[in-house]
């Protein structure tokens, strides 16, 4: 049978509703990453110890085995059926009784490969608690206003691993052997999340990390904490199973999709010259020469040759309000505000907090015309240069363009969109593959509105089971007659949507049952 049939068999087992991060309408070109996903994942399955060999007599023994969803081979004169783990277990065989080994078709001498899937969730303190039950004479549990607290969860899960594989003292001690004096890779996330760059010793298993959500509470989780966790797994990785290779699958949420500083970013980009942090889209930093022509298209060769250098002016700009990140500099120079301060201060209150202890909230700054040289080249230089735009017109075009009168953007017109369309800038890698390429694994990013493209063992259906069994939890008397008197009365079960009198009055219900209802609401 084609390999191609038998692994994509086991490819997408299952689909399961997408996050809001991951829907369809938010990417434009959903199967051309989805075909990557799939070809990539097709080449590394076979090096995966996921693959059971035997051979064909045994495997036609066996009434509950079909060829068709095997591979046939020969070993010397023998002939072999090779099948996919998940397929023996679908037939309702005990896999203990086979060995697991790596494919046949898996390129010679190559690692054994283990895909590992991350996901976060956050779970709150009155997450079921958002209806409740009338009682007989009408009174009612108090209803919280709010979810209450709220714990983030970040996990990882693996067929190897489990979900959040347990640690002993010695693994972790092994571990921390490996990572004594040595600083994270990530300096700047390590700085924010840990307050130092260096490796601390670990107490406990990273494949799970908590985090109490809120201002006042533990902050909230991002790509630094991500960060963080991310190595903190593979440096237990390394040590637990050296003789393995890690591809680890991530979605596409925020802290996940970060670029990594200096990216090809059309978020990053002006129009024009001169402002942005994509610093390889820039002009060289060697003056030309004095008869040269070169620079931004849509200036005349006068002003090209007069605007090649920054010019400061005679003339000051008086009272210029001061930027909420020099304020905060300022009150943190001052001790006024703490760097380990989490509140999110306005503006207007930063302002406030500068005056009463005496700090400048308006600046005078000395007037400039920006030059080109060495600075970024802005959208629309980058668009004339790539040849994707009508540079006659080309004030017909702006940073995101307008929408149509259905609400969409005319991307014809935006030259974000139309840059962003350049393969250099669609095949950018994010901070996370950067870092992954340092530390020796790799990282995949299942395509958006695809969340069925995740391993079986990935995070994001744990996270929903674990959510589902704690609603699950929350039982009470009688739930199948009331779900009988629901289904007769066409409602559900919100106690705003349906008489008072509905549960006391219904001969079916008997006087335990009222009684019941009455304990369960007091």
């Amino acid at each position: 049978m084609n390999v191609n049939k038998i692994l994509i068999m086991f490819l997408c087992p299952k689909t399961r509703k997408s996050d809001s991060h991951e829907r369809q309408q938010d990417s434009d070109h959903v199967d051309m990453p989805r075909q990557h996903v799939t070809s990539r994942k097709l080449f590394c399955k076979p090096r995966c110890i996921r693959w059971i060999q035997i051979t064909k007599e045994k495997a036609s023994e066996l009434p509950s085995l079909s060829m068709d969803f095997g591979h046939e081979y020969m070993e010397g004169d023998i002939k072999m059926v090779e099948f996919h783990e998940d397929y023996i277990d679908k037939a309702g065989m005990d896999l203990t009784q086979f060995e697991k080994k790596q494919s046949i078709r898996a390129p010679p001498n190559s690692p054994p490969l283990e895909f590992i899937g991350q996901d976060e969730c956050v779970f709150f303190q009155n997450l079921v608690c958002s209806k409740n039950w009338v009682g007989s004479n009408g009174v009612r549990p108090l209803l919280p206003k709010s979810e209450g607290g709220g714990v983030m969860l970040s996990a990882f899960q693996s067929r190897l691993t489990g979900f959040g594989r347990e640690m002993s003292t010695d693994e972790l001690q092994k571990v921390n052997e490996q990572r004594l004096n040595k600083t994270y890779w990530d300096g700047e996330a390590a700085l924010e999340v840990l307050k130092s760059t260096s490796k601390p010793p670990l107490t406990a298993s990273p494949f799970v990390r908590k985090l109490l959500i809120g201002m006042n509470n533990e902050g909230y989780w991002n790509s630094n904490h991500m960060a963080v966790q991310f190595e903190d797994v593979v440096d237990c990785l390394k040590v637990l199973y050296p003789s393995h290779e890690f591809v680890f699958l991530f979605d596409h949420s925020q802290g996940h999709n970060r670029k990594r500083k200096g990216a090809l970013d059309v978020n990053n980009m002006n129009v024009s010259f001169g402002v942005g942090d994509t610093q390889r889209m820039n002009w060289s930093n060697e003056e030309p020469p004095e008869e040269s022509t070169e620079g931004p298209f849509n200036l005349s060769v006068q002003e090209r040759r007069k605007r090649r250098s920054t010019q400061l002016l005679d003339e000051y700009v008086n009272n210029k309000p001061k930027t909420k990140k020099e304020l905060t500099t300022d009150l943190q120079r001052e001790g006024t505000v703490s760097k380990d301060d989490r509140r999110g201060y306005t503006v207007k209150e930063m302002q406030k907090l500068a005056g009463d202890h005496g700090i400048a909230i308006s600046k005078s700054e000395q007037k400039k015309i920006t030059g080109w040289v060495g600075e970024p080249k802005g959208l629309l230089q980058v668009a004339r240069e790539q040849g994707l735009i009508d540079h006659i017109n080309h004030h017909l075009y702006s940073a995101n363009a307008k929408k149509n009168p259905d609400g969409t953007l005319n991307a014809e017109k935006s030259l974000r969109s139309i840059v962003g369309q350049c393969t250099d800038f669609q095949n950018e890698l994010t901070h996370l593959q950067v870092m992954a390429n340092e530390l020796k694994v790799q990282v995949m990013f299942t395509p958006k509105f695809h969340a069925e493209m995740a391993e079986p063992t990935a995070a994001e259906p744990t996270a929903a089971a674990i959510k589902d069994n704690q609603e699950k939890k929350q039982k009470v008397p009688m739930m199948d007659e009331i779900e009988r008197l629901m289904k007769k009365f066409k409602t559900h079960r919100c106690a705003f949507d349906f008489d008072r009198g509905f549960l006391m009055d219904h001969g079916s219900l008997n006087p335990t049952s009222h009684t019941e209802i009455r304990e369960l609401s007091s």
